[in-house]
């Protein structure tokens, strides 16, 4: 199990969507994504280390599954579930096209 997934991260994360608002929590995923896509950036042109690249992860991780509360935890768990499906046929496909 994550650490995001823990009782008491859920709890937590319940507690900030009462007190910040679920209209909020849209626009915090938005601004987290947006951070680590230049933290991302930054990393390939050694202007940061991983470890800020590995801050940004962890706040995009915790901002996303506070949303997920919001739009369904079943469906984004059932989401997840079908796109590592995919992912496993795919890469079984890459490493079958390596053996030929």
């Amino acid at each position: 199990m994550c650490e995001t997934d823990a009782p008491a991260a859920l709890v937590l994360y319940r507690r900030a969507i009462a007190a910040h608002g679920e209209e909020s929590q849209f626009d915090m995923v938005v601004e987290e994504c947006a951070e680590l896509i230049v933290a991302i950036r930054h990393l390939a042109r050694g202007r940061v280390s991983p470890l800020d690249v590995a801050e940004e992860i962890a706040d995009v991780l915790i901002t996303t599954r506070k949303l997920s509360l919001l739009v369904g935890p079943q469906l984004v768990a059932s989401c997840v579930r079908r796109k590592l499906q995919t992912l496993e046929e795919r890469v079984r496909l890459a490493e079958n096209r390596g053996k030929t």
